[in-house]
C-alpha cells in the first residue's frame, strides 16, 4: 500500500483520500504513534502538571542536563530506568502510567472500613505539624447518610516532596485514600 494520502484511482472522481496513512501520520505528529514518545510527553506533563518549569526538572532529576531537554528525541536519549525509577518515587506515580502501559497513574490505598490503617497511613506522612492540607473528593453533590446507594469519597493530602528554590512554593504530591461513605 502506498504511503500517500492523496492517490490517484481508476473511479469516477479521479482521485482518493486514504484515511488509514491520513490517521497514522496525525498520530506520529501528536506524539501517540509511537509508544516511546508516550513515555517522554508523560514525562515532560508529571513536571507541567505539578508547575514545575522545563529549565528546573535538571534541579530535580541531576542526571539530565539542559540540552536534554531540548527536543523529545534527545529526552528520549537520555532517560534510563533509574530517572525514570526516581522520578516515579518522587511523583507518587506508578511506573507502567509513565511508560505508556497503564492509564492508571497513581495507587489507591483503599481503607474502606478500615480506620485504624488509614490513620497509620496519615501519620506516616512527611508533613508540617500544624497544617494539614487534607481535601475531601466526591462526585456526589451532597453527601447522605441515609442514602441507599454508595457514595464514593477520596481523601488526598498534599504531600510536600522538593524545594526546587526559595522563592517557588515547595513541590507537593497528592496522596490518596479511598473511602466509600
Amino acid at each position: 500500500m502506498s504511503k500517500e494520502i492523496l492517490q490517484l484511482k481508476p473511479n469516477f472522481h479521479g482521485i482518493g483520500v486514504d484515511f488509514n496513512e491520513l490517521f497514522r501520520r496525525w498520530k506520529v505528529r501528536r506524539g501517540s504513534g509511537h509508544e516511546v514518545s508516550v513515555l517522554a510527553t508523560r514525562f515532560l506533563r508529571l513536571f507541567s502538571e505539578h508547575g514545575v518549569r522545563p529549565t528546573n526538572i535538571p534541579r530535580l532529576v541531576p542526571d539530565l542536563g539542559y540540552s536534554d531537554l531540548l527536543e523529545e528525541s534527545s529526552l528520549l536519549a537520555a532517560l534510563t530506568p533509574r530517572i525514570l525509577d526516581s522520578v516515579c518515587a518522587l511523583f507518587s506515580v506508578r511506573a507502567s502510567w509513565i511508560t505508556g502501559e497503564s492509564e492508571a497513574i497513581y495507587d489507591t490505598d483503599y481503607s474502606y472500613k478500615a480506620p485504624t490503617r488509614l490513620l497509620q497511613r496519615v501519620g506516616g506522612l512527611q508533613r508540617d505539624a500544624y497544617n494539614m492540607p487534607l481535601r475531601a473528593i466526591s462526585v456526589a453533590k451532597e453527601l447522605d447518610k441515609d442514602a441507599g446507594r454508595s457514595q464514593r469519597l477520596e481523601l488526598v493530602l498534599a504531600e510536600p516532596v522538593a524545594t526546587i528554590d526559595d522563592d517557588v512554593p515547595p513541590l507537593s504530591v497528592a496522596v490518596g485514600f479511598g473511602v466509600r461513605g
